[in-house]
């Protein structure tokens, strides 16, 4: 990978926005998201990602059916991975940091949950670096 490349990663849509995000809260800005746009934008990633993951699924199955065991052990193990981040994150949380239970949870929630940003930033560079993405972060990223 070249310098070109990452640098073009660090330009993502994805990543300029966290740095905006980031740069708010150091100005002390008061800008606020309405709850309806918040909600729709997060309505419009799921289904970018759940589309982009389950044609690139079906796509790789019509090619090789048989990679649905690989598909399906994928799947179980990005279900099984986040639930134990969620569990152990809520947990460690509640019992260590005396958090909560709703806040220990909902922090729990986010590190369990595989990030739609990540996913977008993988995607990007990859395709910066004119290389297909695999198949399994897209999947991964859909689960």
């Amino acid at each position: 990978m070249t310098l070109e490349v990452i640098l073009e990663g660090f330009f993502a849509p994805a990543i300029l926005f966290f740095v905006l995000g980031m740069l708010t809260v150091f100005v002390k800005s008061d800008l606020e998201i309405p709850p309806a746009m918040g909600t729709a934008m997060i309505l419009f990633l799921l289904a970018a990602i759940g589309l982009e993951g389950g044609g690139g699924a079906i796509k790789a199955l019509m090619v090789e059916p048989g990679l649905l065991g690989v598909i399906l052990i994928t799947a179980l193990f990005a279900i099984l991975c986040g639930s134990f981040f969620a569990f152990a994150t809520a947990h460690m949380l509640k019992k260590i940091a005396k958090f909560k239970t709703a806040d220990a949870w909902a922090c729990g929630g986010h590190y369990g949950a595989v990030s739609a940003a990540t996913l977008a930033v993988g995607v990007g560079i990859a395709s910066a670096a004119q290389e297909a993405a695999p198949g399994e972060l897209i999947f991964v990223g859909w689960m």
